[in-house]
């Protein structure tokens, strides 16, 4: 089945080389061909594993002094929680659940229907409001979408002089949440190209880094080693990280768009035009979640709680539009995943960690009571200023394309190969997305 994977409630409803100074290491093997593969999230590990498997020395360089990049479990709550990327997206067929099922890995069922609705003055919306305002926001998308335009103007000019109702702006916020970022940075005409996978949405009761674990097992990765410069031509090339060199025959590179971006890894040669235009025409999408952790749960018990905003009067797209609660995991853990993308979620990473809790608790304040416990702990995620992600996933900007992602996945030359959600246009912006891109770039360097 082919469809667009769409929001969380929409099933409701350069320079020189180091030189010198730097030691070189061989990663060619006795009897085969070697590559170095830059990064250890989830395309890295996928390339690295498939190209093991057929006979190459394969080297892993990791920035990060942990594997996983975007995946990221985080105990210090008591309870595994994840600080990237949560979901197995659409569980039938997903190569993630196969890989899940290999390592004999739990997972839990989310339930996009058990929802509780809250307006901003704390009123509950039922069912029957839900979907009224649905079939509402899905009348306005459908007439919005198609046009090179951002999705926000787009969206303006399929309303027209309509007054929207907060709610319908709560749903251009969830599927805005979902993509990861404002809808005036997301393209009309490229909305909903993309592919999903059939079935549940599933999670990670203990975090899905065992994934990342199961794959990166017997693996050479080097972490905490930043790649600063790649040499390349139609012989090998030379990889520079810190006051190392590290020579193969082929490098696959996995790093974020957004690291990419930032010019922070040069190329010898400098990359072609096509990929450079790429990158012009994707935007690097920004997703933070808030974890709080209560003494006991007091909250609905249902698998997410919405909090529709003011919208009309200045509340900012963005803003704490879903919580889910993990009290719901088998373990009845008292935590609160609360989501923030788009700017709104790139202020919060400017403003001290307690100001955000305020806020939120605030909001729950005016849905539950102001009895309510305060949280005991908290853990907040800051993808934007992290100079080894800048970002959470990427979209296609107003202006760009999807083939833009075709581009980041091409091949540079013959022994530069690229890999990434960035660069996996069906799949984009998902772990099964890169994933499948480091299988696909690792069959790249096989037939080199």
């Amino acid at each position: 089945m082919t469809t667009s994977r769409r929001s969380f409630l929409g099933k409701i409803v350069g320079s020189a080389l180091v030189g010198a100074a730097a030691t070189s290491r061989s990663a060619r093997a006795q009897n085969g061909r070697s590559c170095i593969v830059v990064g250890a999230g989830m395309a890295g590990l996928g390339a690295a594993r498939k190209l093991t498997r057929a006979g190459w020395k394969v080297t892993v360089i990791e920035a990060r002094d942990r594997i996983g990049g975007r995946i990221w479990t985080n105990r210090e709550l008591g309870f595994p929680v994840d600080m990237g990327a949560s979901w197995i997206h659409g569980q039938t067929r997903n190569p993630i659940t196969a890989l899940a099922e290999e390592f004999g890995i739990k997972t839990f069922e989310t339930v996009y229907e058990s929802v509780a609705a809250y307006s901003h003055d704390g009123t509950m919306l039922g069912l029957l409001d839900l979907l009224k305002n649905e079939a509402s926001y899905q009348l306005i998308k459908r007439n919005a979408v198609g046009e090179n335009e951002s999705l926000q103007d787009g969206f303006d000019r399929a309303a027209g002089n309509d007054s929207v109702a907060n709610a319908v702006s709560w749903r251009l916020s969830t599927d805005a949440l979902d993509i990861g970022d404002d809808p005036k940075h997301l393209s009309a005409a490229f909305l909903d190209d993309d592919e999903e996978f059939d079935g549940s949405d599933l999670l990670f009761p203990a975090g899905y880094v065992q994934i990342v674990y199961g794959l990166s097992s017997g693996m050479d990765i080097r972490k905490g080693v930043q790649v600063t410069h790649i040499e390349y031509s139609d012989t090998g090339v030379e990889v520079v990280a810190g006051d190392e060199s590290f020579k193969a025959d082929a490098a696959v590179v996995t790093v974020p768009l957004g690291v990419l971006q930032s010019g922070s890894v040069a190329f010898s040669p400098k990359l072609p035009e096509t990929k450079t235009k790429a990158m012009e025409g994707l935007g690097m999408g920004l997703l933070n979640k808030v974890f709080l952790k209560f003494p006991e749960p007091f909250w609905d018990d249902k698998h997410s709680i919405g909090y529709i905003g003011d919208y009309a009067n200045d509340t900012p797209l963005g803003r704490y539009p879903i919580t889910f609660n993990l009290a719901a995991m088998p373990d009845k853990r008292p935590i609160l995943m609360v989501f923030a993308h788009g700017d709104f979620g790139r202020s919060l990473e400017e403003q001290p960690n307690e100001d955000t809790v305020g806020e939120i608790m605030d909001i729950f304040k005016k849905l539950y009571g102001k009895s309510i416990p305060e949280p005991v702990d908290s853990l907040h995620t800051a993808w934007h200023s992290d100079p080894l992600s800048r970002g959470a996933y990427s979209h296609v900007e107003p202006g760009g394309s999807n083939r833009d992602f075709d581009a980041m996945g091409a091949t540079v030359g013959k022994r530069l190969f690229f890999a990434g959600e960035a660069t996996n246009r069906q799949y984009r912006a998902t772990v099964h997305g890169a994933y499948l891109s480091g299988l696909r770039a690792a069959n790249a360097v096989i037939a080199s």
